[in-house]
């Protein structure tokens, strides 16, 4: 009981994370250069596997820690980050990754999700996206903004493949017409 009343005292008396001038000590990847990971990438080392494995364990945190959020990264996968990064990277190579990773959550808030969603899996032919019934919901919603008619229904329909295979067709996508990360990247971004 005494142990537990110590951790409540300790936890009551941080009002933030890092210091007053909001400082903090970066561990791991995140603390390496853009550069580092631009060579590592380049290489194709096994080290990109400890800036994902960074990337994971940061974005968890982030999730943990914003208010307001469940998740940050609403359909981006590891590798897309990973991608979004080497490019920002590319151009910012004296920038620390920490940075790199930064921006793109920047970026990302808004497609993040503020509540927990029910993961759906879209199905085409063959093809399987795996996404948030919340994140098809906006995607539907910015899809019929272009002019493309999606159903109003939860699921989605044999329309709505049909409406992402015309979106992908025109926009010079690879037509799975599922709403897979690529094409919800350029839907959002």
């Amino acid at each position: 009981m005494r142990f537990a009343y110590l951790i409540v005292l300790l936890c009551l008396s941080f009002n933030s994370f890092g210091s007053e001038n909001s400082e903090y000590a970066v561990k791991g990847a995140g603390a390496m250069k853009c550069s580092y990971f631009i060579e590592e990438t380049n290489k194709n080392s096994n080290n990109i596997k400890l800036f994902a494995g960074w990337v994971e364990g940061y974005l968890t945190a982030t999730n943990m820690h914003s208010k307001g959020t469940y998740d940050v990264t609403s359909f981006q996968s590891t590798n897309l980050i990973l991608t979004l990064a080497n490019g920002y990277c590319k151009k910012n190579p004296d920038d620390y990754f920490l940075t790199a990773i930064n921006k793109l959550i920047l970026q990302f808030g808004n497609t993040r999700l503020e509540e927990k969603s029910e993961r759906l899996i879209l199905k085409n032919d063959n093809k399987v996206a795996i996404i948030y019934q919340k994140t098809l919901e906006m995607a539907k919603a910015k899809l019929n903004q272009l002019g493309y008619k999606m159903s109003k229904e939860a699921e989605f329909l044999a329309s709505d493949v049909k409406n992402v295979l015309r979106y992908q067709d025109e926009q010079g996508l690879v037509l799975t017409g599922l709403l897979d990360e690529k094409t919800l990247l350029h839907l959002f971004y």
